[in-house]
């Protein structure tokens, strides 16, 4: 009878222990489920406003939050692609900006270079020179 309740003593002590383990586990449960919802309800509040401030954003898109969260990602997703064939193209018109410039600068040292040459002479001499240039880029 001893042997009995020795052994059934631990397996008590166990059940406690358990309820107790079980508890705490559901009130940390419970406090992740508080602090999702606060982050969901914030979400949506987020939402809303965008939705207040911008309504064309959001023309032929439904009330649903989940609808109008999937349409900003999209929006969002297209101007990345958008942003990024900007910057390509900046960097296009950047290099023939100082391709420009370049050219600009071996002008202005063969102007400078040119001594006791009439000016019409350098200015046809340039203009053939440019006339040819734009001729190549034409074809």
């Amino acid at each position: 009878m001893e042997e009995i309740e020795k052994k059934n003593v631990p397996v008590i002590e166990a059940t406690d222990s358990e309820s107790q383990t079980d508890v705490y586990e559901d009130e940390k449960l419970a406090q992740v489920n508080k602090k999702f919802k606060r982050a969901l309800h914030k979400v949506k509040n987020q939402i809303q406003r965008v939705v207040t401030e911008r309504p064309d954003l959001f023309d032929g898109i439904g009330e649903d939050s989940n609808e109008r969260l999937d349409h900003l990602i999209l929006i969002v997703e297209y101007q990345a692609v958008q942003i990024d064939a900007l910057q390509a193209e900046r960097d296009h018109v950047e290099e023939q900006l100082r391709e420009a410039n370049k050219e600009l600068q071996r002008y202005k040292k063969i102007i400078c270079n040119v001594q006791g040459i009439p000016p019409i002479l350098i200015f046809l001499a340039l203009w053939k020179h440019i006339g040819i240039k734009s001729k190549m880029s034409v074809q």
